[in-house]
């Protein structure tokens, strides 16, 4: 009779640790989405910043060389040796005018369902 009261007790608690697991997979799994969806938000921040110092650096180069044909016009860049996936970069120069010249920067990076857009208007010195 002992024996049987003693099966019954491992059996209770068998079932304990089986639902005190499961609690945990669901708290995990709510948490685990929610560290993926910063990860990705973080990886696009990073896109932006990589974009817009690429847009920089080549409108700082084009005034320094002085490439009138590319100032005053939208020029879409192309980003394909990045391997960004989708990803669009557009530099405006306008023209030079005391040793600087504003360069209006766009960039959209997206990774899934979130998408980041920025633009910005910088000045660059010559």
């Amino acid at each position: 009779m002992k024996k049987r009261k003693q099966q019954g007790y491992v059996f209770i608690l068998v079932l304990f640790v089986i639902m005190l697991a499961g609690l945990q997979m669901v708290i995990l799994t709510r948490g685990s989405g929610t560290i993926l969806f910063q990860s990705n938000r973080v990886y696009l921040q990073a896109v932006e910043q990589n974009l817009v110092l690429s847009g920089l650096a080549w409108s700082k180069k084009n005034i320094e060389i002085q490439q009138q044909q590319n100032f005053g016009k939208s020029i879409e860049m192309d980003i394909s040796a990045m391997s960004i996936g989708r990803a669009t970069l557009k530099v405006i120069i306008n023209n030079p005018e005391n040793n600087k010249a504003d360069v209006l920067i766009h960039s959209s990076a997206g990774w899934g369902r979130q998408n980041l857009r920025y633009k910005k208007k910088y000045q660059v010195g010559i």
